[in-house]
């Protein structure tokens, strides 16, 4: 595992901050490691869950029978917890990120162990058959890979904590068969060590956070296009504006990034911060403090016009909590806290289904190895943001999984992106020649998509709701 930085516990009060907590944290599962021989328990969830129907997958950390984590499945009222796949080092070690789901297989990423005990990226099928070890990470090219896998235009994107050209960690690309393994830029030094946490991909540009280096050695954001051109950093990190971002990726609303980091801000706890995509007007929003959480590893997710996310520390009992910000940097809200029995320390995201969030805790629960969450709130309901008429369209909706998008912008200049509810990329077509597409999403299953058509500039042309219904 990586380092994590040392966790530690102040407490003050802010004037924005406003306390709810009006939603009860359900536990639904304890990990436990007692530490025997050939022990099939596991401790330390890390990774964002994936949700497919009524059943959640994730992966945890440490344990198992070799010590070196497991990937498992459990339904969403904590019943039917299932072992899918003990790592054991040669099949890789200590898996990181969040799975993503592909049809009825799982993608995802160890930090350890494969052919070059650098880590690896694997596939395996839902009932935990077909483990394949697709790439294996290797000094030259970058190892350690500290980061959810994130799927665009049919290939994954990602991060290595280490090594590669400069000897700090790289942005890569790689089809989702493992093949065309690509370095799109190596971190070192002046532009930012140690990419963590994962990558964001807008149109044809990605988006990294580093968790040190850069001019004043607290971290940058960085982007390059998808390709491995056009470097660009967007901020260095000052200790004022935030520092040493960590596990964490930023969220694009419109044209603007937003993120948190674990440290730096007025009281050196952590900042919200924002940064249009072309690294303009930059903004710390929040200036975090213990009262109303502090050393964040965590991301937002984007509810209409809300961010949803969760801090590591702090709140009303100092063991973290889930939070909300609205877009425009205000309202930041307490939804629910953790208290060491329901869990403790988010390092992950949450996920979404209808008005029911689903998370893990690296640590707490009744057996203090981390656990399984779930919590309802239903003031928060996705929203379809407001659209200038005649913009975009899209027909039929609902369909079977047919869809026609018409867009009134001109040829090569707009991309498509669908959503599931998770937030989830499941579909993305970029550089369209004409002023409509069509869209195949007939083999996703019968629910609420969430669409986004968006200019190569970045600029939100249109966005809403797909129905898909068989």
């Amino acid at each position: 595992m990586k380092k994590l930085f040392t966790l530690s516990l102040f407490t003050f009060t802010f004037s924005l901050f406003t306390p709810m907590c009006n939603a009860q944290i359900v536990d639904l599962h304890d990990f436990a490691d007692t530490g025997s021989v050939g022990n099939t328990n596991t401790k330390f969830p890390i990774s964002t869950l994936t949700l497919s129907g009524n059943v959640l997958y994730g992966t945890t950390e440490e344990g198992g029978p070799s010590g070196e984590g497991q990937i498992y499945s459990i339904h969403v009222d904590g019943t039917g917890f299932k072992d899918l796949l003990d790592f054991n080092g040669t099949n890789g070690g200590a898996p990181f990120g969040q799975l993503i789901l592909i049809g009825k297989n799982l993608y995802g990423c160890s930090e350890e162990g494969g052919a070059n005990f650098m880590g690896n990226i694997f596939r395996i099928d839902t009932n935990g058959n077909g483990f394949t070890d697709l790439y294996d990470f290797a000094r030259a090219t970058g190892g350690v890979p500290s980061s959810s896998l994130f799927l665009s235009g049919g290939k994954f994107f990602g991060a290595t904590f280490q090594y590669g050209p400069g000897d700090s960690g790289v942005v890569f690309s790689v089809d989702t068969n493992g093949a065309n393994y690509k370095v799109l830029h190596g971190c070192s030094g002046p532009d930012g060590n140690h990419p963590s946490g994962g990558v964001t991909v807008v149109g044809n540009k990605v988006y990294a956070l580093c968790q040190d280096g850069g001019t004043n050695h607290y971290g940058t954001l960085f982007t390059v296009d998808s390709t491995g051109n056009n470097y660009k950093s967007l901020i260095n990190f000052t200790g004022a504006n935030g520092a040493n971002p960590d596990y964490s990726h930023v969220t694009c609303v419109n044209k603007t990034l937003w993120g948190m980091t674990y440290n730096g801000g007025v009281y050196n706890q952590g900042c919200i911060f924002s940064v249009d995509t072309d690294g303009t007007n930059e903004k710390t929003r929040v200036s975090l403090k213990d009262s109303i959480g502090s050393y964040p590893h965590n991301s937002f997710m984007l509810l209409g016009k809300r961010l949803i996310g969760m801090i590591t520390n702090g709140g009303v009992n100092g063991d973290g909590y889930i939070v909300a910000i609205d877009t425009d940097g205000t309202n930041l809200t307490d939804l629910a806290d953790f208290d060491g029995i329901n869990g403790r320390e988010p390092l992950s995201d949450l996920i979404l289904s209808g008005d029911v969030f689903y998370g893990v805790t690296w640590e707490g629960g009744s057996k203090v190895d981390g656990n399984v969450f779930s919590f309802t709130y239903t003031g928060l309901g996705i929203q379809q943001l407001s659209v200038a008429n005649g913009k975009c369209s899209v027909y039929p909706n609902p369909s079977s999984g047919m869809f026609t998008v018409q867009s009134s912008v001109g040829s090569g200049q707009w991309s498509v992106e669908v959503y599931n509810v998770l937030g989830e990329k499941i579909y993305s077509t970029h550089s369209l020649t004409t002023n409509h597409c069509s869209l195949d999403l007939s083999s996703s299953p019968s629910g609420v998509y969430l669409y986004r058509v968006v200019a190569n500039s970045g600029e939100l042309i249109g966005e809403g709701k797909l129905v898909i219904q068989k």
